[in-house]
């Protein structure tokens, strides 16, 4: 009897490693070094999208994929009709992954720029000797028009084949894609279609990221939550989804619940495996920070610490500030014209001053190079952001 247990045991164990291993299959891991990522956001017609972006967005600070080359895509949906999500850009995204134009582009807004900006990064990647992976978080009309761009200015259809690994969980999305394009896309990339990240079913072997129980955005959105930057992310998605109308609503996240599903094609492309399978594991890893990284610093009355290389926002009234840390040049914003900030050294000296004055951006630039390493102050006349020079 103890014999057929154990061999049972032993055979769950196998089956177990025998479905992670097929998980990742074909799958040549993402170097941080060469490779890029193009993370493609359809927002069009319900709001999962507004929670994936927010999920790729506290992973891309996490020490997971810290470091990663990416462009964020808002807009590169195909053929399916309903409501684009317009409140979602440019302030949210800009919050999330950084400067439009530069972190994120809206192909919404235009479609031919937002081509050219991929394909410049792109054609960078591949002529250095990278990889390009493409998460699919919509359909690959985007995708293709990118990449015949690329082959147009010079790069070999064959090093396009070999060198691009399209990802995509929904047959939703493939079915919206133009029929043409996506052929096109399958037939010269390296293209994955892996499991749905919508469903919880026993076999499945992507993660569900798909729950209905209220308590991940209300432990989100805490006070009680000690990462502050995913704190503000989540609260900001959750009234963006809250206010959002349209004819077709996400029942999940209509309910309280969440859905960033297509996020699974980012837990793939990276290998995350058991460390985040499921949405419990994903908090706790990435939104809660009870197993993520999180900057150690003092914390002291009115200063916000914060990490990463995109904005953040703690709330309207608060300044935000990227790339954190810094080592050529800091963005600022949420600042008024004429307002004074000052810079405090590690010894508690000025270092720089520099008044605001208006622009079209809302975004000023302080060149830091000069400044030695270590943990400086941003001050105004009633707030203080924390920043690293390195």
């Amino acid at each position: 009897m103890k014999i057929m247990i154990h061999f049972k045991h032993l055979l769950i164990l196998v089956l177990l490693f025998s479905m992670a291993s097929e998980s990742f299959a074909q799958n040549p891991g993402f170097n941080k070094n060469k490779d890029f990522l193009l993370a493609n956001f359809d927002l069009r017609p319900d709001e999962d999208d507004v929670m994936a972006a927010a999920a790729l967005a506290v992973m891309l600070r996490h020490s997971d994929l810290s470091g990663v080359k990416s462009l964020a895509v808002a807009g590169a949906y195909g053929e399916q009709g309903g409501t684009f999500i317009t409140t979602a850009v440019p302030s949210f995204y800009n919050q999330l992954f950084g400067a439009e134009n530069n972190k994120w582009t809206n192909a919404h807004k235009n479609w031919n720029a937002s081509v050219g900006r991929a394909k410049n990064k792109v054609k960078s990647t591949l002529n250095n000797g990278g990889k390009v992976f493409v998460a699919e978080a919509g359909q690959s009309d985007f995708t293709h028009d990118v990449l015949r761009a690329v082959i147009r200015e010079g790069v070999s259809r064959n090093t396009v084949k070999r060198n691009v690994f399209v990802v995509q969980h929904s047959d939703w999305n493939e079915d919206k894609s133009n029929k043409d394009k996506l052929d096109w896309v399958m037939k010269n990339t390296q293209y994955r279609k892996i499991d749905n990240g919508n469903v919880n079913i026993r076999h499945n072997k992507t993660p569900g990221y798909n729950n209905r129980d209220r308590k991940w955005l209300r432990s989100a959105k805490s006070n009680n939550n000690p990462n502050r930057t995913a704190r503000s992310f989540w609260t900001k998605a959750d009234q963006i989804c809250d206010n959002f109308r349209s004819s077709y609503e996400n029942s999940v996240i209509k309910g309280g619940g969440v859905d960033f599903s297509d996020c699974v094609e980012i837990w793939w492309i990276f290998k995350i495996g058991n460390k985040a399978d499921n949405v419990g594991k994903f908090w706790d890893r990435y939104v809660t920070n009870r197993n993520g990284r999180r900057l150690s610093i003092p914390d002291t009355e009115n200063v916000s610490e914060i990490q990463g290389t995109s904005p953040v926002e703690l709330d309207e009234k608060e300044m935000t500030i990227y790339p954190n840390p810094v080592q050529n040049v800091l963005q600022i914003t949420s600042l008024k014209e004429g307002e004074m900030i000052t810079v405090i050294g590690p010894q508690g000296r000025t270092v720089l001053k520099k008044q605001v004055s208006a622009n079209a951006t809302g975004i000023i630039s302080l060149d830091v190079r000069s400044l030695e390493n270590g943990i400086y102050a941003i001050k105004t006349h009633n707030r203080t952001v924390r920043f690293i020079k390195e």
